[in-house]
Order: structure tokens, then sequence, then C-alpha cells
């Protein structure tokens, strides 16, 4: 099957088809290696994040490969600039694709973060949590809004990567406030009428009560109340 044929896209960005460069503009190896070099980078980037490969991301980068190749002639020289022009757009979908899979990664951590302490005031311990549905909003927004006329391809997908690392910094600092979580979630703990109340009858009964956390990052945390 031909390079480009099978995408696994889920939202529709037809002005990122092969062939965005102006035509008015001949491209050059040097243009295809920085592109190249900045989405692989990018994407390997996202990879980290999300823990394993954004599919799309990789194809796109092989497909850059694949039209590379064909833009050469015998001698090792480029031989055929459109060729070469559909393996820059190649990249540049390819920076797309990572960043629309790294903002999804991030939105789930985001929000599986909020359900596991639903119980406990984040935003007391972490205060840029309350600008996470404003991101989240912008993000999603933007994935889904045709191309702005105002900014040219490399600008759109700088835009994206931009938001990506937003959003993945807010998860970072999120999975950080654990332990000052937990202190949070202790100090609420009485505030409980159950867990008051189980405190009380274990604690008479000598017996070291066991408040549960809930999940976060997969961990299980228990919770000590002792009394005193």
């Amino acid at each position: 099957m031909p390079p480009g044929k099978n995408s696994t896209r889920s939202v529709n960005a037809p002005w990122l088809s092969v062939g965005t460069m102006p035509k008015n503009v001949d491209p050059t190896p040097e243009q295809y290696r920085d592109l190249y070099d900045r989405a692989d980078s990018f994407a390997r980037e996202v990879w980290q994040f999300r823990g394993s490969v954004a599919l799309p991301a990789h194809n796109q980068l092989r497909y850059a490969g694949h039209h590379l190749l064909k833009s050469l002639g015998p001698d090792g020289k480029i031989a055929d600039i459109e060729k070469l022009r559909e393996a820059i757009s190649h990249c540049e979908r390819a920076m797309y694709e990572a960043a629309e899979a790294g903002i999804g990664a991030a939105i789930n951590r985001i929000e599986g973060f909020k359900e596991d302490h639903q119980r406990i005031a984040i935003g007391k311990i972490v205060p840029e949590i309350r600008d996470a549905p404003r991101l989240i909003r912008e993000a999603q927004g933007m994935i889904s809004a045709p191309r702005s006329e105002d900014l040219s391809v490399p600008e759109e997908t700088a835009r994206y990567m931009e938001v990506f690392r937003a959003l993945r910094d807010l998860v970072d600092l999120l999975d950080g406030s654990h332990d000052d979580l937990v202190i949070e979630a202790r100090r609420q703990c009485s505030g409980y009428s159950r867990c008051g109340y189980w405190r009380y009858r274990c604690l008479r009964r000598g017996i070291p009560f066991i408040f549960l956390l809930r999940r976060s990052a997969l961990v299980l945390t228990t919770i000590e109340c002792r009394s005193g």
C-alpha cells in the first residue's frame, strides 16, 4: 500500500495534506534534514511521556524517508523536487501527530488525577490545577479547528508542541505533589464523620486505623491515623 494511504488519524486535518509547502519555493535537503530531526526529537519526547510510541507520528516519519529516497536521482542528488516537498510535508504531519497523541495522553492523565483525588482540595496544594479546564478546552479546540490563515504550517505545528508541553508540565507538577496530597488527606481524615467514627472505635480497641487514599500514579497509598 502506498505511504500515507493507511492513516490512523482521529481528527480530520486536511490542511496538513501532502504538499503544504509553497509551490513557488523549492525545498532543500537541508530543510528536510532540519525538519526531520525536529520531528523525530519531538516524537521521542512524546514517547517518553506516554510510555509508548505514537504510531501515526512514527508512520509519517517513515513516509518522509520513503519520499526522500524517491526524490533522489542515480547520482544521489535531488532529482524530483515534488517528492522532496512531500517528504517535508510528512515531517510536518509527524509533529502534528505526535502533539495530538501527547495532548490526548496528558488530558487523560490530568482527568484521572482529579478523579483519583476528588475528595482532596487539590487546588490548595497545586494552585495550577485551576488552569487545567482552560488548558484542556484550548487544546481540544485547537486540534479540532481548521488551520489558521494567520500562521504558516511550521508556526501551527509549533503551537501544538507548545500546548503539549504546557499540559505535560502540569502533569509533572501533579505527579510531584503526591507527598503533599498525602499530608492533606491525613489532615482531612478527621474531618470525615465516618473516618472520625471508625478512627475512634479502632483507637479505643488499640487498633491502628488505616485510611485508604485512592490510587495515584498506580500506587495505593495508606495513611495511618494515630491518636494524639
